[in-house]
């Protein structure tokens, strides 16, 4: 799955749900207030929640942290909110008629969620230095035996004088798997 198409489940999910609420604050319109829209909504929900999971245990740990980043409809990263996003922000905090201090523990909770994020980040990218210094460190091991194997197979071709270096390789093969 590319981001694109996980940017186009999440929109129509999104759009699916926002007609399924809408349908169902109006009980007196015909499909509206009933038991199926709200299936309909639970369905959607659950739905992208199985994708963003099954996604997790594929280990496309990348796509979903790409994705947690962007804006689903320009696909582009969040940097600032655009004068538009900070407009539909006010518009939906005059719809959900928050109180001043409700409006500011959400405040205080974003600006923790970014500095959460911000350390979780940089934890990840030290992780993936380290791996990457441990692979780098495994492929220099598995060349190091590859290279005691073949001198142990030109010593064992050699008489009682390879065969001491045969043991002498050994032992430094052992040496070197103690230093690391």
């Amino acid at each position: 799955m590319t981001l694109q198409q996980l940017s186009q489940c999440y929109c129509r999910c999104v759009e699916d749900v926002a007609l399924a609420l809408h349908l169902l604050a109006q009980p007196d319109r015909p499909g509206g207030g009933t038991a199926v829209t709200l299936l309909r909504v639970q369905t959607n929900i659950a739905r992208f929640c199985w994708l963003l999971s099954s996604l997790l245990l594929l280990n496309r740990h990348e796509l979903l942290a790409t994705f947690a980043s962007i804006n689903c409809e320009t696909l582009q990263p969040w940097l600032e909110p655009a004068p538009q996003q900070q407009q539909r922000q006010e518009w939906l905090m005059q719809q959900l008629q928050l109180t001043r201090q409700q409006q500011e523990t959400i405040a205080l909770g974003a600006g923790l969620f970014g500095r959460l994020l911000a350390a979780a980040r940089q934890e990840r990218q030290q992780l993936q230095l380290a791996v990457a210094g441990a692979a780098a460190d495994q492929q220099q091991q598995q060349q190091t035996h590859a290279a005691a194997a073949a001198a142990a197979a030109a010593a064992t071709s050699c008489s009682a004088e390879g065969l001491q270096r045969l043991l002498g390789m050994e032992r430094l093969e052992q040496q070197l798997q103690r230093l690391q």
